[in-house]
């Protein structure tokens, strides 16, 4: 077999090419996630405004943590399996970080859509329902970037 002219492929078996992080949901997530009780659950204080004035002010929340987050625009979403089966050393951590932030939670949550992520779409606030973990694919950088 020949290869078209000009390609190459390269195999770096060592090379990590991707950062793994959990996301976790909040541990004590509202039983009816409607955005008053998300509200409450997210500032402690009771919402007393309108379901229309706490959708409005969830998705405001949700828009400042997505600017403060330092993702890139668009993240791979793979579910979370819970096993450790992909790992050889039983040892090594599985995620290279995990994330317990409610609010973060949120982000990732409301913005993902199947197998991706993107930060510049509207949160889509019934995503915020089934508060699953989530592992986002990062591609690798290293510390000096």
């Amino acid at each position: 077999m020949q290869w078209p002219w000009r390609h190459m492929v390269f195999v770096v078996p060592a090379c990590v090419v991707i950062r793994r992080m959990l996301v976790r949901p909040p541990a004590l997530w509202p039983k009816a996630p409607r955005p008053e009780a998300i509200l409450e659950f997210l500032t402690g204080r009771p919402w007393k405004g309108t379901r229309a004035e706490a959708r409005e002010e969830l998705s405001r929340l949700i828009g400042a943590a997505t600017r403060s987050v330092r993702w890139p625009a668009v993240v791979a979403v793979q579910p979370e399996s819970g096993t450790r089966s992909e790992v050889l050393d039983p040892l090594k951590p599985i995620y290279d970080s995990e994330i317990d932030d409610p609010l973060i939670w949120c982000v990732a949550a409301s913005k993902a859509t199947g197998s991706i992520l993107m930060l510049h779409r509207r949160p889509d606030l019934d995503r915020l329902r089934w508060a699953k973990p989530m592992v986002l694919l990062f591609p690798w950088r290293s510390k000096e970037q």
